[in-house]
């Protein structure tokens, strides 16, 4: 299913955020509920026991396909695998560099 959505696209931005920053930031949600800067009305964050694991498992069962994908990233398209804050951060400095140029970062 996402690699159909993949291929429409003309840029994948995968957040490849390590499992401990990503259980780390799910659990801190879970005590602090409204505190997000993005909630999806109804849709309460939630810490339960499939969730975690999920987290847990993300880099054996998905991340694999995700980096794929990125890789595969066809003629004038692009894929970006972004690890850290700091990387994510520098790719968002750049999209608005780029944005008021009037150019796109693919």
């Amino acid at each position: 299913r996402v690699a159909s959505w993949a291929a429409t696209r003309d840029a994948l931005v995968f957040l490849d955020v390590p499992r401990r920053i990503c259980l780390d930031r799910a659990v801190q949600r879970a005590r602090n509920p409204g505190t997000r800067p993005d909630p999806i009305p109804g849709c309460p964050e939630r810490l339960t026991r499939d969730f975690l694991r999920w987290i847990w498992r993300y880099e054996r069962t998905q991340r694999p396909k995700m980096l794929e994908l990125v890789a595969g990233m066809g003629a004038g398209r692009r894929g970006f695998a972004l690890r850290t804050d700091d990387e994510i951060e520098r790719f968002l400095a750049d999209a608005a560099v780029a944005a008021v140029a009037g150019r796109t970062i693919v």
